[in-house]
Order: structure tokens, then sequence, then C-alpha cells
């Protein structure tokens, strides 16, 4: 079982897990027919990043056009482009004992499971169940416009407004 306090920081430690590095060149778009689309279309970084390092308020990172991932308290908020909210996702522990974040937008729930075999699964509301490997994830994070803490390597330290 998961303590409460690794269940709280459960989001932070999956999207950075989920998405270090960048796709290679020509990789394949395993998002491109995913419900995930949907959730996350919202979801539009551009421009120069910054991660926040500052210490101050939640972890953060932030485009210059306004998109935003941070996350506190179990807690991940998406804005999209100028500061709109988009979504939002909440940690909580799957059947069998692995990290999940759910994202509701719409009403509608979206599921990011950080499986036990190391694999990534999105979970659509209609129970569908999406898993791809790190690498396909990986490969997948800048087409389907993801919005995972991972993409703040290579942003430049900093403060988020």
């Amino acid at each position: 079982m998961f303590s409460a306090k690794a269940l709280l920081i459960s989001p932070l430690v999956l999207l950075v897990v989920v998405a270090l590095g960048h796709p290679a060149a020509g990789a394949k778009c395993v998002f491109k027919k995913s419900c995930t689309r949907r959730a996350f279309k919202c979801f539009q970084p551009a421009g120069s990043c910054t991660q926040d390092t500052s210490g101050e308020g939640p972890a953060s990172v932030c485009w210059a056009n306004g998109a935003r991932l941070s996350s506190v308290a179990g807690t991940t908020t998406v804005l999209g482009r100028k500061g709109k909210p988009c979504i939002t996702g909440t940690a909580q522990e799957g059947p069998a004992g692995e990290s999940e974040v759910a994202y509701v937008r719409r009403g509608k729930t979206y599921v990011l499971r950080n499986n036990l075999d190391g694999t990534r699964s999105f979970v659509c509301p209609s129970g569908k169940v999406e898993t791809y490997t790190v690498d396909d994830f990986r490969a997948g994070i800048a087409c389907g416009r993801i919005p995972v803490f991972g993409a703040g390597a290579a942003c430049a330290p900093g403060s988020c407004p």
C-alpha cells in the first residue's frame, strides 16, 4: 500500500518519470487516435518555457503563451494558452497498487496509470484502456500535447508568473 505522503506527491513523480527525454526525429505519434487528444486538446504550450525553481508555491512549468502545469498536495492543474483552465488531475491509487492521476474535463474522467510493469496506460471515459511503452509515450508527448512535468527538463530554470 502507498503511504499518504507518497500518494500526495505521486502526480509529480508520475509525470516526471514518464516524460524525461525528447522524441527521436521521425518518431511515430502514438496518440494520433487516442481518446487523450480530446482530454488535453486545450493544452497548447508555445514559446519559451520556464521550470519554476523558486521553491515558492506549487511545482510549476510555464510557457510564454500562458500555458502552465502546476502540482500541489496531490492535485495537478493544467492551464491552456492565455492561462485558461484546461483540466485538473487528482492523485489516486490504482486497483493493483499502481499510481494514477485521474483527469476530469467536461464531466469526463481520463486516468493516466503508471503500470507496475513499466508501461503507461490511459483509461478513457468509455473504459477503453490504451497502453504504451515508455518509448512510445515519450515519442507521443510532442504530437499529443500530453501535459507532463518532464517537458520542463528542456525549459530554463526560473520562476513562473
